[in-house]
């Protein structure tokens, strides 16, 4: 009861507009689900992007089948997957609130490409839903993954150091003080997530561990996030060795990466030039299918 009125308190003083999209859906709930967990558009195609919602979950808000709008317009030669955490547990909770979620979704992904006839595909996310991204495409062998501020590492959300970081960012607080308020809820709202999680699922991988086990190729990575957000620069940090990823700072301090594009109105141009890069580096020029 306490950490909801401390979040419908902060959001609605420093993140206005996420508070109205959340009050428009009728939820500051932190424990309340959503009922469908996934939309599937099939047009067709033998290409695939899977998209993970994640966004609002760390505000309290109900998960979205985020980015459909900018997808569909950006991309009418591939089928589009949709999947929301129903649970807000960063799916390691199935829907149906068994502790199996990383399980039951990979086995969902894999059961929908093969339905679709798949043979490329892509995995989109922000923030929790980043993270599955990068999970789904390391776990199936995913063509692309394009990642807005994943949490590779969710335990660094649970450490005293990172709360006493967001909160003592003297530098953020001057220069972007609502980005310095979003990294604070970010902090408390991913601790108490992981938390939950540990409680109902136990202990899980990290998705840093689970690419670095890969045998075969692994996917392409774009992997977004706020160059001035110091705990998504600590979060992108833990793959920058790796040769298939590939780190992109934005010149923001926020988290939420989409909105910092949506508002520059360079989001869908964003996805839509990463997924034709790979698509071309992939010898699928032109987002054609491939023969």
């Amino acid at each position: 009861m306490i950490k909801n009125i401390l979040f419908k308190w902060a959001t609605r003083l420093f993140l206005p507009h996420l508070a109205r999209h959340m009050e428009q859906e009728g939820t500051f709930d932190l424990d309340k689900c959503a009922e469908d967990y996934i939309h599937i558009e099939d047009c067709g195609s033998d290409k695939t992007i899977f998209c993970f919602s994640g966004m609002a979950v760390l505000f309290a808000g109900m998960p979205q089948f985020e980015f459909r709008r900018i997808l569909k317009r950006h991309h009418k030669d591939f089928n589009l997957v949709f999947f929301r955490d129903t649970r807000r547990m960063g799916y390691y909770v199935a829907p149906d609130g068994s502790g199996n979620g990383l399980a039951f979704y990979e086995n969902k992904v894999r059961e929908v490409s093969r339905r679709l006839g798949s043979i490329y595909n892509v995995a989109v996310g922000a923030s929790g839903g980043g993270t599955m991204a990068m999970y789904i495409g390391a776990r199936l062998g995913f063509d692309h993954v394009v990642a807005f501020s994943p949490a590779l590492n969710p335990g660094l959300y649970t450490s005293h150091a990172s709360l006493l970081h967001s909160l003592f960012d003297v530098k953020s607080l001057v220069s972007q003080p609502r980005a310095y308020i979003e990294s604070i809820l970010v902090t408390v709202a991913g601790g108490y997530i992981v938390r939950k999680i540990r409680r109902k699922a136990g202990p899980f991988p990290t998705v840093e561990g689970v690419y670095r086990s890969i045998s075969g190729k692994p996917p392409r990575v774009s992997v977004f996030y706020g160059g001035h957000c110091w705990i998504d620069g600590r979060q992108a940090g833990l793959v920058s060795d790796m040769p298939d990823v590939r780190l992109i700072p934005l010149d923001t301090g926020h988290h939420n990466c989409p909105a910092y594009l949506k508002k520059r109105r360079e989001l869908g141009t964003t996805i839509a030039r990463e997924i034709r890069e790979a698509l071309d580096a992939a010898g699928t020029p032109g987002g054609q299918p491939a023969p």
